[in-house]
């Protein structure tokens, strides 16, 4: 009888070493992702700053949908554990409730599994991140490494592509459309024709989601109901945050 609680003991204690070095692993993931967009600014040449007290139209933004409290925390909010409990009594689903930096934890690491065990993993990890890099580049690499559409990698990407112009110049509504798209992100057949209609004029978000209606695509009216409540809520944005 000792000698199972013995290997009880055992196999407890390689399971959770095992659990530890995933961990483990996964954190320098998220770190190399960090670093990779860093490097990535020298060669690119991506217009923003990773380290600025102003920020651009378009990152304010991405922090207003995507997360308001992002300089205030330390990967996650002590609320969102309760806002989990709820949708789960609800019969809701687990999305729209992630830390920018359990977002970018989710991009580096491939994990898109909806349970509430890749949910806890992810915010562990985002707040084991913030020791290790700071909030300004946490926030640069998440902005250039997202999902924006169809072949649209990151902001700069999704600027260049769409409105023929560097994120960090982007007007108050190209950067709310552009940030409604992590949400949002563009379908394929928005971008191809987006290719065509850039041969004939200049492209604006109501031009986008005009052929998003045409398409007769749910994308359109989704996107558009994003884009309309970032325009409301961008003018009472403060342009200059501290950061860390």
């Amino acid at each position: 009888m000792r000698l199972n609680g013995n290997q009880n003991v055992v196999r407890q204690n390689f399971s959770l070493k095992r659990q530890l070095a995933s961990l483990n692993r996964d954190l320098e993931k998220v770190i190399f992702a960090i670093d990779e967009k860093v490097l990535d600014r020298i060669y690119f040449g991506h217009s923003h700053r990773i380290t600025s007290d102003v920020l651009s139209e378009v990152q304010k933004a991405i922090l207003m949908l995507e997360d308001r409290g992002f300089f205030a925390h330390r990967g996650f909010e002590f609320r969102a554990p309760l806002r989990i409990l709820k949708r789960i009594i609800s019969w809701k689903r687990l999305g729209a409730i992630s830390t920018i930096d359990q977002q970018l934890v989710r991009i580096a690491t491939g994990r898109y599994e909806r349970t509430i065990r890749r949910k806890v993993r992810e915010a562990l990890l985002a707040f084991l991140l913030n020791a290790h890099r700071s909030k300004s580049q946490i926030f640069y690499a998440y902005i250039h490494d997202s999902y924006f559409g169809y072949r649209l990698e990151g902001c700069e990407m999704a600027s260049s592509f769409i409105f023929s112009k560097p994120a960090l110049s982007l007007s108050s509504h190209e950067a709310c459309f552009i940030a409604s798209l992590l949400a949002r992100p563009l379908p394929k057949s928005v971008f191809e024709a987006i290719e065509l209609e850039k041969k004939i004029r200049v492209i604006t978000p109501e031009i986008i989601i005009r052929i998003g209606e045409l398409q007769g695509l749910k994308w359109a009216r989704a996107v558009n109901s994003r884009y309309q409540y970032a325009l409301e809520i961008l003018p009472s944005t403060p342009s200059s945050l501290r950061t860390r």
